[in-house]
């Protein structure tokens, strides 16, 4: 495969991810309830905020690139929606988790990113990420238990 056509997998990744993050939502509404969709939806909302934040902060302070580095947005994004479809279960866990490697692996052989970007990006959003959804995770508990 050519760089051209490397290029348009690498620019589908992300938005096929974000259709079946919100394809799963609607699932889950219908299975376990509107509440547990929405706050599926507000935690993937609130980690988009976060990373773009992020990215905006580092334009502003040149933070990423005074130490020769560049923010990934490409792994900020990825990560927002392979942490959502990661809470589904094992097997779809594991998938994602494959998939965004593979997708690392595009990234720098495409050039887009190096190693240290990818890591840098995925240590500052990954803990949040999780961490938001181990929270959601044991609002609907919370909720379903009234």
């Amino acid at each position: 495969m050519n760089y051209q056509q490397l290029d348009v997998i690498a620019d589908s990744y992300i938005p096929i991810l974000g259709t079946l993050s919100l394809l799963w939502s609607v699932i889950k509404g219908c299975r376990s309830g509107i509440r547990s969709a929405f706050i599926d939806v507000v935690t993937m909302f609130l980690s988009v905020i976060y990373i773009y934040t992020l990215m905006f902060a580092d334009k502003y302070l040149a933070a990423f690139s005074s130490i020769g580095l560049d923010y990934s947005t490409h792994t900020a994004l990825a990560l927002v929606f392979v942490v959502t479809l990661s809470f589904i279960g094992k097997t779809v866990r594991f998938i994602t988790i494959i998939s965004m490697l593979l997708y690392c692996l595009l990234m720098l052989y495409q050039g887009y990113h190096t190693v240290a970007d990818i890591m840098l990006t995925g240590l500052l959003v990954l803990p949040m990420q999780v961490w938001l959804k181990t929270q959601s995770r044991s609002k609907i508990i919370l909720f379903n238990s009234d």
